[in-house]
């Protein structure tokens, strides 16, 4: 049994708008470029859509390896690195990383775009790659894994199919960019991705950690950076599309390369599904 590949989007800033890719690189931490920085408030804790739905509004790029980040109304900002900058101790869920402040124009420039929070200005944090975050054991009791600034694992995949049943039953069908996932396949049938045990394509062995549980983001568009549907789609998935003994929303699989493997993903490309059948 297979499925294909039908995009690949990585997130360089959480929260931020996402940049689709034909190929990728993959790394044990995730997609090379996936979530290496966060916006945080002036106590060093991690902000995100749930608080400013407009930080979707914000597009990233990267040129010739360097971010900037643009807005509509708002022009562009590149995100120069100063080696010298010391690292520090940022705050994201219950973990503390250690991370990177970036440049006081930076700061300047975002919260000008989406305003003071909490009585202060937004800054960006750059995470630090000598460091190591490691998965929580919620998720992997007797392995270890590790990522970045991700909210729980390394990957996020979703499938067209389960959207394309989930839309049947929502008031407004949404696109798959409120699901923010890494790696989306196509050719599959819907909600089976809950069976499956591994995905393996060339030198990659994608170990599923579990259904990932939604949040209220789900409800933002990721075009105008609005709530658009409140209530949805957590509402619906949790009457109509159960997953297991728990009455959560659940949308797509966590995973990780048990294995470090490194490689390449393609859009298009035939991965093997296995499951536990």
């Amino acid at each position: 049994m297979n499925a294909s590949i039908s995009a690949l989007y990585i997130y360089p800033v959480k929260s931020l708008a996402g940049i689709s890719l034909s190929q990728v690189n993959v790394l044990p931490t995730g997609l090379e470029g996936d979530r290496q920085w966060m916006i945080v408030d002036n106590s060093g804790k991690f902000v995100t859509q749930r608080q400013i739905p407009a930080m979707a509004t914000i597009k990233t790029h990267f040129v010739h390896g360097q971010l900037s980040l643009s807005h509509e109304y708002h022009g562009t900002i590149e995100v120069t690195q100063d080696p010298k900058t010391p690292t520090a101790l940022w705050q994201i869920w219950k973990d503390t990383v250690e991370g990177i402040e970036e440049s006081q124009a930076v700061s300047d420039w975002l919260t000008q775009v989406l305003g003071e929070f909490r009585g202060g200005k937004l800054r960006l944090v750059r995470f630090n790659n000598n460091a190591e975050r490691l998965v929580a054991t919620r998720y992997l009791e007797n392995q270890e894994s590790t990522l970045k600034l991700a909210d729980a694992c390394p990957f996020l995949i979703t499938c067209e199919a389960s959207l394309s049943a989930l839309n049947q039953h929502l008031p407004q069908p949404m696109p798959m960019d409120r699901f923010r996932a890494n790696i989306i396949l196509a050719d599959t049938q819907p909600w089976q991705e809950y069976q499956w045990q591994n995905l393996r394509a060339d030198s990659l062995d994608f170990a599923m950690i579990g259904p990932c549980q939604r949040c209220p983001m789900t409800s933002v568009d990721q075009q105008r950076g609005v709530v658009a549907t409140p209530g949805q789609p957590l509402q619906t998935l949790m009457e109509r599309f159960k997953v297991g003994d728990k009455k959560l929303p659940y949308f797509g699989q966590h995973a990780h390369l048990p294995n470090k493997d490194t490689g390449t993903l393609i859009v298009g490309q035939s991965l093997q599904i296995l499951t536990g059948n």
